[in-house]
């Protein structure tokens, strides 16, 4: 039993399943009705419309939907507060929502023991109704930064399709761009371009469809979740898409192989897995195997010289329903690392502790699969990015945050005029 997971500035996600040709918006932000603090990361849901989003650490969100609705009903919720149902209407003026503390009425609810193991066991029997079979087409963008401290490294955006048909996948590039520090590149040999170029880091690929699988789960068989793992039951929890079973895990003392800990989220109503946070339970060791991850994916495409050594790996992983079907909604990834640059006698080049922060979001689904009128282009990300550095590579701001399917929530046009500025010292 296993859920595949394929695949910093955390801030409102904006998920749209219906296309439409125009938009309204509404802006605002969540807080604490008692002490007026920002609430981040509320849900805001319409099930009736699939319509959602999640407000960033400042509790401030920006929600698009179809011109043809008049108002958007929208289910607030956020664990230790009050869930809401609100009426919105598109408005000019910035709103100001509340949630109420739920800590007064803790006391009152009586949570009923269940059996972890019993409800996972439940959620992966469910799995081909809860999840779809037939062909879909899913749009989306995805983000790649890298940072040491807190000074930008590189910065990757692109627009995405992936189609879904005969049990298998394809993904392709509707538009993307790439900008690198490029005085950091020359003074580090790492970013040596005759070796590649540090862009060939390779983590998994564009687009994925990431719907979860039956023969094993968080890493291990089915037949032995008892042996690798710990769940705890946590109660229920009220999220945007509805009631769900909490569940906390973590490996058993005894187990020496790098697994995860973290928390899981099952629907009540159709057993379905809808939510997934979780790090790596690296057992103190001071760094993963090299060009593995905790499942043993390679991480890296790069050329054989090229080594990847995990310190630290964090993902949360978010499914929403469209009709009668659960879909991939949005994957945030982080993982911290050293590269470096191996000869079989000696090490060429080592960097300083890097930060890869990468957030894949879903804004469309179509129940059709029809492939894009677009150019074929590599979807594995080490020649996915080296396409991008040859054939999109821009540095004029603008260029950044214009297509309609790559959200923006970080300010990437400051990030890209102080690249620019930068790299006009650099003589290519």
């Amino acid at each position: 039993m296993m859920f595949k997971l394929k695949r910093l500035t955390l801030i409102a996600t904006v998920v749209s399943f219906h296309f439409a040709n125009s938009q309204k918006i509404i802006e605002g932000r969540i807080i604490d009705k008692e002490t007026s603090e920002p609430i981040p990361f509320a849900h805001m849901y319409d099930p009736e419309n699939g319509l959602g989003t999640t407000t960033n650490l400042l509790g401030e969100f920006i929600l698009d939907y179809p011109e043809s609705l008049e108002s958007i009903s929208l289910r607030i919720s956020h664990i230790g507060y009050v869930s809401t149902d609100m009426l919105l209407y598109s408005n000019s003026d910035f709103l100001e929502l509340t949630l109420i503390p739920q800590t007064e009425l803790l006391n009152e609810i009586v949570v009923s023991p269940k059996d972890p193991y019993q409800l996972v066991e439940q959620c992966i029997q469910s799995i081909k109704e809860n999840y779809p079979t037939d062909g879909y087409t899913l749009n989306g963008f995805q983000r790649e930064v890298i940072t040491i401290t807190d000074e930008y490294v590189q910065l990757l955006e692109a627009e995405y399709s992936t189609i879904l048909d005969d049990g298998g996948s394809n993904s392709y590039l509707i538009d993307g761009r790439f900008a690198e520090n490029k005085p950091y590149r020359i003074k580090d040999n790492l970013w040596n371009d005759k070796r590649g170029g540090f862009y060939a880091l390779g983590i998994t690929s564009l687009g994925a469809s990431n719907l979860p699988e039956e023969e094993s789960f968080l890493g291990v068989p089915i037949k032995k979740i008892e042996k690798y793992y710990q769940l705890s039951y946590d109660g229920t929890t009220d999220l945007a898409i509805g009631n769900a079973h909490q569940i906390s895990f973590q490996p058993f003392e005894q187990v020496k192989k790098p697994l995860v800990t973290g928390t899981l989220y099952i629907d009540i109503a159709t057993n379905a897995l809808v939510e997934m946070n979780y790090h790596i339970a690296d057992r103190q060791k001071t760094f993963l195997k090299t060009n593995k991850n905790w499942k043993g994916n390679d991480l890296s495409t790069a050329p054989a010289v090229k080594k990847v050594f995990i310190k630290d790996e964090k993902r949360t992983l978010k499914y929403r329903p469209f009709g009668e079907k659960w879909f991939l909604s949005s994957i945030i990834h982080d993982i911290k690392f050293i590269a470096e640059v191996k000869l079989p006698v000696k090490s060429i080049a080592e960097s300083k502790p890097l930060h890869l922060h990468l957030e894949q979001v879903v804004t469309n689904i179509s129940p059709s699969a029809s492939s894009p009128d677009v150019p074929e282009v590599p979807t594995e990300m080490y020649y996915f990015q080296v396409h991008l550095k040859n054939n999109a590579e821009s540095y004029d701001s603008s260029h950044w945050n214009q297509p309609t399917g790559i959200k923006s929530n970080i300010d990437n046009t400051s990030i890209i005029r102080d690249l620019t500025l930068k790299n006009k010292t650099v003589n290519e």
